[in-house]
C-alpha cells in the first residue's frame, strides 16, 4: 500500500495545484507563480534522490518518498498554466502557435534527453550499480536545471493584466466556475483525448520490451524517436496552425492518427524489427503532437486573460490525474491479466517497499528495480516505459529479491 500510495499520491495533488497556483497566477502574477513551482519541483525532487533506503530507516522512507512525491504533484500541477499563458501572452500577433507550441516541444526534447540518460547510465553503470544507487543520480542531474530555471524565470516579464475584480485565489476560482465552467469542461474533455494518446505512446519502450521482445538497446528506441518527434510535431504544429487555425490542424490530425494506428501496430506485430519500431513510433508521436500542440494553443486562447492560468492549469490537472489510472489499465492488458504484475509495476516508484520475494512476470518486472530488486543472473538493461529520468534497468524474467 506504501508503494502505491508512491506512486498515484503526485497525481492527486496536481489538480490541488491548479486550483492554488494556477490562480496565484491570475492574482499574483505569471512570474511569481512560476518561480513557486520550479522551487516547489527542486525540493521534491532533491527528496526522491537522497531519501535513505527502507533498510535504512525504516518507515520514514516511504513516508518521506511520499510527501516529495506530494511536493512534485503539486508543483506539476500548477506549472502548466502559469507557463502555457506566458508563452501565449508574450508572443507578437500571428505567432501564438508557434510560441506556445514550445510548451510541447520542451516536454519532448525533456523525453529525448531522459532517454539518453539512461542509456549512458546502463552503458556506464554495472546493473547492480544502477540498482543500488544509480537511479538516484539522474535524479540528481535534473537538479542541475534549476539555477538556470530560476536565472530565467525571474527575468520573464509580467503578462498579466490586473484588474481590481479578480481578488485573492478564491475570487479567481469563483470567476473561473462561474464564469467559464464550459470552457474548462470542453478543455477537460480535449486534454484527455490528448492524455490518453500520450500514455500510449509512452508504453511503446516496454510494449517492445515485453511483447515484441526486442533487446533493450533497441527497445530504448522508442523512447529516444518519440522525443525526437514530439519536440519536432510541436513547432511543426505551431507553425501549422498559425497559418491554417487550430481546429482543422486538431481535426486533420487526430482523423489520421484513427485510421493509421491499426495498421501501424500490424506492421509492428508482424515485423518485429527496429525500423518498425522506430517508424511506428516516430508516426504516431508525430500524429498526436500535431495535435496536442494546436489543441493547448486553442485551449489557452479560450480563456481571458484574468484567468487564463487558473483555467488552463485546473483543466490540464483534472485531465491528467483522471486518466492517471489508465496506466494501470493499459499494463492489465498487457499483462493478460497476470495481477502480480500490478505490484511489480507500483513498486517501480520506490526503492523503500518490504520484502518482495516472489517470481514476477515480464511486463512487470520492467519496472522493479525502482523498488530496490535485484536478480543474481542479468541479460543485460532492460529500459523503462516511459524513458524519463528514473528509468531503470531491470532483470530477465527470473527470480527477483527486494531488499
Amino acid at each position: 500500500m506504501l508503494s502505491l500510495a508512491t506512486f498515484g499520491v503526485g497525481f492527486f495533488t496536481r489538480p490541488l495545484g491548479g486550483l492554488l497556483i494556477g490562480a496565484m497566477g491570475d492574482r499574483a502574477g505569471r512570474r511569481p507563480a512560476l518561480m513557486l513551482t520550479i522551487g516547489l519541483m527542486a525540493v521534491g525532487t532533491l527528496g526522491v534522490a537522497v531519501t535513505p533506503s527502507y533498510a535504512a530507516i525504516g518507515i520514514a522512507a516511504p513516508v518521506i518518498l511520499v510527501a516529495a512525491r506530494l511536493v512534485q504533484g503539486l508543483a506539476l500541477g500548477g506549472e502548466v498554466g502559469p507557463s502555457t499563458a506566458v508563452l501565449l501572452e508574450c508572443s507578437p500577433p500571428g505567432r501564438r502557435g508557434i510560441y506556445t507550441s514550445w510548451q510541447s516541444a520542451s516536454q519532448g526534447i525533456a523525453i529525448l534527453a531522459a532517454g539518453l540518460v539512461g542509456v549512458v547510465l546502463g552503458a556506464v553503470l554495472s546493473p547492480e550499480q544502477l540498482a543500488d544507487w544509480g537511479w538516484r543520480v539522474a535524479f540528481a542531474l535534473g537538479l542541475i536545471i534549476v539555477p538556470v530555471g530560476l536565472y530565467i524565470r525571474r527575468r520573464l516579464p509580467e503578462t498579466l493584466m490586473r484588474r481590481p475584480d479578480t481578488g485573492a485565489s478564491a475570487g479567481v476560482i469563483r470567476v473561473v466556475w462561474n464564469q467559464h465552467l464550459g470552457s474548462m469542461t470542453l478543455a477537460i474533455l480535449v486534454i484527455m483525448c490528448m492524455t490518453i494518446s500520450v500514455y500510449v505512446n509512452n508504453y511503446m519502450t516496454t510494449y517492445a520490451l515485453t511483447t515484441l521482445g526486442l533487446p533493450a538497446f533497441k527497445a530504448m528506441w522508442a523512447t529516444l524517436i518519440g522525443g525526437a518527434a514530439i519536440a519536432v510535431g510541436a513547432v511543426w504544429s505551431g507553425q501549422l496552425s498559425d497559418r491554417f487555425g487550430r481546429k482543422p490542424l486538431m481535426i486533420v490530425s487526430r482523423v489520421a492518427l484513427v485510421l493509421v494506428v491499426y495498421p501501424a501496430y500490424v506492421l509492428l506485430v508482424n515485423e518485429k524489427s527496429l525500423w518498425a519500431l522506430v517508424s511506428v513510433s516516430a508516426l504516431l508521436n508525430l500524429l498526436s503532437t500535431l495535435g496536442a500542440a494546436a489543441a493547448l494553443v486553442a485551449i489557452a486562447e479560450i480563456f481571458p486573460n484574468q484567468v487564463r492560468s487558473a483555467g488552463f492549469a485546473i483543466s490540464y490537472a483534472v485531465s491528467v490525474s483522471v486518466l492517471w489510472r489508465f496506466h494501470a489499465i493499459r499494463d492489465r492488458l498487457a499483462d493478460r491479466g497476470d495481477r502480480r504484475s500490478a505490484v511489480a509495476r507500483v513498486l517501480r516508484d520506490s526503492d523503500q517497499s518490504r520484502q518482495f520475494d516472489r517470481d514476477v512476470p515480464d511486463a512487470g518486472d520492467v519496472h522493479a528495480l525502482r523498488a530496490g530488486c535485484r536478480a543474481p543472473d542479468r541479460s543485460g538493461p532492460r529500459i523503462g516505459r516511459t524513458g524519463r529520468i528514473s528509468t531503470l534497468p531491470t532483470a530477465p524474467r527470473d527470480h527477483l529479491r527486494c531488499s
